[in-house]
């Protein structure tokens, strides 16, 4: 045991910290989290905002990971939280993206499936 001394209002306390491990504890990450179930690719913007879309994933399940980005002449980019462009009505089968103020020139949605521990 490892014993620490504390100062608590000019009282010092003497007390044993214990370390327990912690069991199932995730192993180290890879840096990586897979392909996703569904990937919508780049979909090029023809439309002038504000517009909705509803595209079909398939995969039978609303509990997943959704990853929404999007592009322009700068790059690839996020809006979190905002009003440019956002995701919902995720149903087992689809999800509808919205853009409206932003003029992405792409955006594109990526959706994992999240497995049961």
């Amino acid at each position: 045991m490892n014993k620490q001394a504390i100062m608590i209002l000019g009282i010092v306390l003497v007390a044993s910290l214990v370390m327990i491990p912690v069991l199932g504890a995730p192993k180290r990450s890879q840096g990586t989290i897979g392909a996703p179930a569904y990937d919508s690719g780049w979909l090029v913007i023809v439309n002038a905002p504000p517009f909705s879309i509803t595209l079909s994933h398939n995969l039978g399940t609303t509990e997943v990971m959704v990853y929404l980005i999007a592009k322009n002449a700068n790059g690839p980019y996020q809006n979190y939280y905002s009003t440019n462009f956002w995701w919902s009505d995720l149903t087992t089968n689809e999800i509808t993206l919205h853009v409206a103020a932003d003029f992405p020139n792409s955006v594109r949605v990526m959706i994992w499936e999240i497995q049961a521990p």
